[in-house]
């Protein structure tokens, strides 16, 4: 059910969800044309509809997770004419449910939220994927930095708890980055969208904020200033 977001993804027209069967379609028509393929090197079980385009380099930029007993990260580049390549790996002990990533001109930003998952968990617990997450605050946040055409890890930074669904932002300034997203205090706002509960006409009371977090690559202390209440 590819119903999050269309693009020109690797010179074709494709629709997106947030697992890796992303389905490609003719754009006149709307025909289906089959699942679009990623390499055997990119694989993973969930990604994000929300791929950002670098329109210098020519191409696509997501990440993979990969769930195992030992679980990864992917973040990729798919280009104009299809190829796809592996830009970094990052290992990872319990998955955080990302819905989105930042890029600014060289880097990637991978942020890392507090609600994460027993691999094993999501293989047997027979929950719904989401149910499967805990909200674990004492993690805190953590920033992936990763340079673009190196694929190296410039920095991983630390932070306060927060949750976010959506990036809105992200660019260069100094030696820091400014990452600014749909902040929530916690992951709460998740069980409020449940549709039963929408359905019922349960209020929503998660609030999100603008917020701008300023992110050293020095390994400086990252900072956070609400951009509009």
């Amino acid at each position: 059910n590819c119903c999050v977001n269309v693009m020109d993804y690797g010179g074709e027209i494709v629709a997106f969800t947030e697992t890796t069967l992303p389905m490609r379609f003719d754009p006149t028509t709307l025909a289906t044309l089959g699942v679009f393929a990623y390499d055997k090197a990119l694989s993973g079980q969930v990604s994000t509809a929300h791929a950002h385009y670098d329109a210098t380099r020519k191409r696509h930029y997501n990440y993979v997770v990969s769930f195992g007993l030992h679980s990864i990260y992917r973040l990729i580049a798919v280009s104009d004419t299809g190829t796809q390549e592996l830009v970094a790996e990052i290992p990872v002990d319990r998955p955080s449910y990302m819905h989105s990533f930042g890029m600014t001109e060289r880097h990637l930003v991978l942020v890392e939220f507090p609600i994460v998952v027993s691999a094993l968990e999501l293989k047997f617990s027979g929950k719904p994927f989401i149910r499967n997450y805990r909200w674990l605050p004492e993690r805190g946040l953590k920033f992936h930095v990763v340079e673009k055409d190196s694929g190296k890890i410039v920095t991983t930074a630390h932070a306060e708890p927060c949750f976010a669904f959506h990036h809105v932002n992200a660019y260069e300034h100094g030696n820091s980055l400014a990452v600014d997203m749909i902040a929530y205090d916690d992951s709460s706002i998740i069980d409020q969208l449940y549709l039963a509960r929408l359905r019922d006409g349960a209020p929503i009371t998660a609030t999100g904020t603008l917020t701008r977090f300023n992110v050293p690559l020095d390994g400086g202390a990252v900072t956070r200033e609400i951009l509009a209440p």
